[in-house]
């Protein structure tokens, strides 16, 4: 990864547990071919040839993705190539009816997403790397050349990228929130009242915590990674200096493949034990819990509702409901969620259908956001 830091809009995809059944690839990549941007109301793609506007957030990324149609990726690869970024909470304003309360004091983008012509793809089961290129114009560079390109590339960068240093263990600093804690808790007596009001049923209240760091984001992300070891991992920089994403969670919301979909809510967690006697404990514990059960039950009734406005009738349906699903540091308790996905249903139809995802606002959904 440090060969590719210093290029533009560099990612790393990351299996931070290579030893779970979800950790077998990391990806990483740099240098993309194009970049699609969307930020309080405006939507653009931008590439060497120029700029294309787009009226709306979720329709112009569904126009870019539906351009970029690409066979899959060739057994047992994740990906070839492709779009890689983030789809921010305040994206759902967009996508539903909201009240706006809230100050625009970060200026990040709504959306972020580049696109790549190749990738580098690490097995981490069999210890081999792959270099996976999807040609965007086939007639105009054929994917053995971009192939030739993007090696000649990746051997540039790894003579001239000098060695990671050795991690340094970030210094602790005072921290701030956006609530004091008397705020806070006159937040949640309010969320109790909605619920006894019947207004809403389960909420996620959630505060921002803020830190002045002088580590660099990168080093700040290792030795995030080395502590939590989640399996779905990454470190994406975004647009402008400032921008960077550390990302450390284990849910997926969604999975496409061909028409299928799936989503995977998570609700309910407690730490591995010490020994291997409280670790299993602990774990009974999170399964037996009437309280974590419910949450759980709750968004997942959320999800069926949320992929059955864009499935075909009768198709969706849980797979594995509250299955124990154990992680480095952590146990949690998910359920996956199937369906597929009617013929006339892309990807904006089933981001307006699905995002922000339940287990990260609450249900009903749109009252409780």
């Amino acid at each position: 990864m440090g060969a590719l830091l210093g290029q533009t809009h560099p990612f790393w995809l990351d299996s931070g547990d290579p030893s779970h059944p979800d950790g077998r690839f990391s990806i990483l990549g740099c240098d993309p071919w194009g970049v699609f941007r969307a930020r309080q109301g405006e939507a653009w793609m931008q590439t060497a040839e120029g700029r294309v506007d787009f009226s709306h957030p979720v329709d112009g990324l569904d126009a870019v993705m539906g351009a970029l149609a690409a066979p899959p990726p060739p057994e047992p690869l994740p990906m070839a190539g492709g779009g890689v970024g983030f789809l921010s909470y305040d994206l759902g304003r967009a996508i539903e009816r909201l009240p706006d309360h809230t100050e625009d004091d970060l200026g990040t983008d709504d959306i972020f997403f580049a696109f790549y012509d190749w990738v580098l793809v690490f097995d981490h089961w069999r210890s081999r790397w792959h270099l996976a290129a999807t040609a965007r114009r086939p007639e105009r560079e054929p994917v053995g050349r971009l192939l030739e390109r993007a090696e000649a590339h990746i051997r540039g960068l790894l003579e001239a990228a000098p060695p990671l240093e050795p991690m340094a263990r970030p210094s602790p600093r005072a921290g701030s929130s956006g609530f004091s804690r008397g705020e806070y808790m006159d937040a949640l007596e309010r969320a109790i009242e909605h619920i006894r009001a019947g207004d809403i049923y389960q909420v996620n209240l959630s505060q921002r915590f803020s830190v002045e760091v002088s580590e660099p984001p990168f080093e700040l992300y290792r030795a995030l990674r080395r502590r939590t070891r989640a399996v779905f991992s990454a470190y994406v920089r975004g647009a402008g200096a400032r921008m960077h994403v550390l990302s450390l969670s284990p849910e997926r919301l969604l999975r496409v493949v061909g028409r299928e979909v799936e989503t995977c809510p998570i609700k309910g967690t407690r730490p591995r034990g010490a020994t291997p006697q409280e670790d299993a404990a602990l774990a009974a514990e999170l399964v037996a819990s009437a309280k974590d059960a419910a949450e759980l039950a709750m968004i997942v009734d959320l999800e069926r509702n949320d992929l059955g406005r864009v499935c075909e009738p009768g198709t969706v349906c849980v797979d594995a409901h509250a299955e124990l699903y154990t992680l480095a540091t952590v146990h949690h308790t998910v359920t996956r969620v199937l369906g597929r996905l009617r013929p006339d249903v892309g990807l904006a139809a089933l981001l307006r259908a699905t995002f922000p995802g339940g287990s990260i606002t609450g249900a009903p959904k749109i009252r409780a956001m």
